[in-house]
């Protein structure tokens, strides 16, 4: 059976953590210290080190977190469009997840290094999970991996968008602009 974590150790480790990501929102990753982090959490260097060898594996344990976050987010959401029921909890829930893990992603985008590569890292997340949905189903595709990564091309745009331009379309109204569009480029192509 898991041990619990202490408590403490669990606040200790949330308030360098958002400390981390109040600095990474004003700086970049490379301009981000140790110092810093232990002057703005008020920690003592024993602490951080006590839980990160440095601001490294800091950014790789958020940034894995994240991405597993990530990864049940778009998978829950594939089996939720394969659900017959109306699910509305399912998938209020996942929203709010979602809601809280894409932006902390697209903050942890700034950090680039040999081991992190968030942008990388959510469209291999989409492409494979799109591709195990696919094969779940038992659906056979004459080209997986161009299917995969055209999906994957327009759950990252959406993200983008939506980004930049909060709450001004939904997913589904986004996707009929996609309808239109490809519509629209096959009568050029003819």
């Amino acid at each position: 059976m898991p041990t619990k974590e202490d408590l403490r150790v669990v606040k200790t480790k949330r308030n360098i953590e958002e400390t981390f990501l109040s600095l990474l929102e004003k700086s970049t990753f490379e301009h981000i210290t140790v110092k810093q982090i232990l002057e703005t959490a008020l920690i003592s260097k024993g602490t951080f080190y006590a839980h990160y060898l440095d601001k490294h594996d800091l950014a790789e344990k958020l940034v894995a977190r994240a991405l597993q976050e990530f990864r049940l987010g778009i998978h829950e959401r594939l089996v939720w469009l394969l659900s017959k029921d109306s699910q509305s909890e399912v998938w209020s829930s996942l929203q709010k997840t979602m809601q809280k893990t894409i932006p902390r992603l697209i903050l942890l985008r700034k950090i680039r290094t040999d081991t992190i590569d968030v942008n990388d890292s959510m469209k291999s997340i989409i492409r494979e999970e799109f591709l195990a949905f696919q094969e779940s189903r038992g659906v056979k595709l004459s080209n997986p991996t161009l299917n995969a990564q055209i999906a994957t091309n327009l759950v990252m745009g959406f993200i983008e968008w939506q980004l930049e331009h909060p709450n001004q379309i939904s997913l589904k109204d986004y996707i009929k602009v996609i309808h239109s569009l490809s519509a629209e480029y096959i009568k050029w192509l003819t």
